[in-house]
């Protein structure tokens, strides 16, 4: 099929273009180069040992690496955590509401493909956001932070029924 032919392309491809780039992640890369390994690993293509099993994809470096990789880029996130439980672009700028929900929604992406994940780390995070959804002004930004936040939680009524009556001006 054409979703497993693309699965198939992007894990043969991985060991060669994204894990390099996850080993080579450093403290001067922005956080969003770190979540979009995790979200094009995990959201499009759930690669993971099992997912690989399933749809007979024989990649023994990819298999090998995976673990490390994700480890290590979980490490990282979790590092560039900021005190009030977000994330902004940089570990010492300020919180920005929109990485925050990115990267929880990697995080719970990652969780879904099997990765062992912090909880403690997407506790924050949901409390973070829980004190900022009511608070954003922009609505697609605040579509986003619920979208994110109800992929680990369900998320409080208001905040649905608000966007709902606003749907019409939300991108």
């Amino acid at each position: 099929t054409v979703s497993r032919m693309c699965v198939f392309t992007r894990a043969e491809t991985h060991s060669s273009t994204v894990a390099p780039m996850a080993s080579e992640i450093d403290r001067k890369t922005p956080i969003s180069v770190s979540v979009d390994i995790f979200v094009f690993c995990f959201a499009k293509f759930r690669i993971n040992p099992n997912r690989m099993q399933k749809l007979n994809i024989e990649n023994a470096k990819l298999k090998a690496d995976l673990g490390k990789y994700t480890s290590k880029g979980l490490q990282r996130l979790y590092s560039l955590q900021h005190g009030d439980g977000g994330w902004g672009w940089w570990k010492r700028d300020a919180t920005n509401p929109y990485m925050t929900a990115y990267v929880v929604y990697g995080l719970c992406e990652a969780r879904r493909a099997d990765y062992a994940v912090d909880e403690g780390v997407i506790t924050r995070a949901l409390k973070y956001l829980d004190g900022a959804i009511p608070n954003e002004n922009n609505l697609d930004t605040r579509a986003y932070m619920v979208y994110a936040y109800s992929q680990a939680r369900e998320p409080k009524a208001e905040w649905t029924k608000g966007l709902y009556e606003q749907h019409k001006k939300i991108n």
